[in-house]
């Protein structure tokens, strides 16, 4: 989700905080070969919001735009 749009917590409605991207990776950690090791596993980057009332957090993945 590259656009802020404002989002709202589907527990409480109130907004939800975008807390940033993170990368998940599958697999073990290679140790000092984990940099290139990591080109061979699965990476998914998800977009990270929070609600600061109840606490839910929600991820999201860049939906491709035909």
């Amino acid at each position: 989700m590259k656009e802020q749009t404002e989002l709202n917590c589907l527990r409480c409605s109130a907004a939800i905080t975008y807390a940033g991207r993170k990368k998940f990776h599958e697999g073990i950690n290679w140790g000092f070969l984990g940099d290139l090791m990591e080109l061979f596993e699965c990476n998914e980057v998800f977009d990270i919001y929070y609600c600061s009332n109840c606490g839910k957090v929600e991820f999201f993945v860049d939906v491709p735009r035909e």
